[in-house]
This record gives C-alpha cells, structure tokens and sequence, in this order.
C-alpha cells in the first residue's frame, strides 16, 4: 500500500489559489454593491434604499465571512486529504467526511477532468476525485496505476464548452436579478435559479463523496438567491416597501 498527500509545496499552491478565488469574489461582490447602489431597482428608474441598503450590506458582510471562514476550513481539507493505493483498491480520506474505498472490481470508469481523476462505480453516490493539486510525481503515478485497471478517459473539450456556457448563464441570471426591472422575467428567471440551485443541493446530498463544507456553501447559494428573489419581486409588484413599513411600525 502506497499513502499520498499534498506536500508543502502543494498546499503553497492551493493557498494562492485559494487567495485568487476569494479575492476574485470580494472583488465582485464590492462592484455588485456599486452596481446596486447605483442602478434604479423598479418601472420609475428610481432606487430604493429599503432595498438597497439591505442587499448591499448582506451581499458585504456575507462575503467577508465566506472568504474569513472559507480560507480556514480549505486549509484544514486540504491537510487532510490521503490517498491510499493498492493492488486492488484505492482510498480517499479527509476530515468533516468518512472515508471512500473503492475496489478495482467496483470501478465502473474513471475519467480525467480540470480537477482531477473520477474515480465512479455503478453506485451513483459512490466516487472518489484524485485531485490534480497532488505534486505532479505523485498525479501521474496514481494514473499510471488506475490505467492499469481500466482505460481512462481524457479531458473533453465539449464538457469545458459546457462549463464555460453555465457559467455565462449563471452570471446572466444574476444580472437579470439585480437590475432588470420587468416582473415578469425576474419572476421566470428567479423560478430558474431557485429550482437550479436546489437541484444541486439536493444532488450533492446523494452524495458520500462531497464534504459537509461544499453542501453548505450550495445551501447558503441557494438561500441567498431566493432571499433575493424574494425581495426584488415584492419590490418589483409594489409590495416591498409596505411590507418593510408594515414591519417597521409593528
């Protein structure tokens, strides 16, 4: 049996990178607020600061704690992943999650993506992911095993496409949320968003492979998004503003 884990080199790596991501969002989430305080929210091109000053503040606090929390916990994951390999099985364990062992029997395929080798087997909720942040040496030796297996897959361009696509939606939709001012599409695209994030919640919750933290970041996603669908609709339909005075004098 053959034990990997991520060097120091390595974790050096995933650190900036993980410094990139968080300092990517920050940076977004400051020009959403400047995008918000600006942008008038309803028919009458005006802005309302009961739903300005709300969103603003959420949309800044909210981020500051993802990146203050978010770079502890990777931290932690990250020390904690072990790959196992042997003749005829191979193991991941982490902490916040129990342990995957998969034997060569159960391989069903593995492929090779932007993060590393999928490990699947015919059990949907059962997988394990190689990731490619292990020093190259050790990657490479881990795939020279598992292709003695089985044939793995390569990377595909067609998923990439895919990828880059949802992407271009996703940012799109949120767009359409913040500064569009027809009921009717944010109505139609806060269904979209809502059902989309809750499927993937729903979906990683099948799923053994997939840590606790990566299912609360999608919960937190999912309730931001229907919070904010929320308030711009009863914005949009004349109700926000009597129900937030409503609530004020009570």
């Amino acid at each position: 049996m053959k034990k990997y884990s991520l060097s120091s080199e390595g974790l050096k790596r995933v650190k900036e990178q993980g410094l990139q991501r968080t300092s990517l969002v920050f940076i977004l989430s400051l020009i959403i607020v400047a995008f918000v305080m600006n942008a008038p929210v309803n028919r009458e091109g005006t802005t309302s600061l009961l739903f300005v000053i709300p969103v603003s503040l959420f949309v800044i606090i909210a981020a500051a704690f993802s990146l203050y929390k978010g770079q502890n916990a990777q931290k932690a994951i990250w020390e904690s992943i072990r790959i196992e390999v042997e003749d005829n099985s191979i193991t991941r364990q982490q902490i916040f999650m129990a342990g995957i062992r998969i034997s060569r029997e159960e391989v069903k395929s593995i492929k090779e993506t932007g993060q590393g080798l999928c490990i699947f087997t015919s059990d949907r909720n059962k997988s394990i992911l190689i990731p490619v942040e292990l020093d190259k040496t050790d990657y490479e030796e881990i795939k020279q095993t598992l292709s003695s297996w089985m044939n793995i897959e390569p990377k595909s361009p067609t998923q990439k496409r895919a990828d880059l696509l949802l992407t271009i939606l996703v940012v799109l939709g949120y767009g359409i949320l913040f500064f569009s001012w027809s009921g009717w599409l944010v109505l139609f695209v806060s269904v979209v968003m809502v059902g989309f994030y809750a499927y993937m919640y729903w979906n990683l919750q099948q799923h053994k492979s997939v840590d606790p933290k990566t299912k609360r970041n999608y919960a937190f996603i999912l309730g931001f998004v229907v919070l904010i669908s929320s308030m711009k609709l009863c914005l949009l339909f004349g109700i926000y503003e009597p129900l937030i005075l409503f609530i004020v004098k009570r």
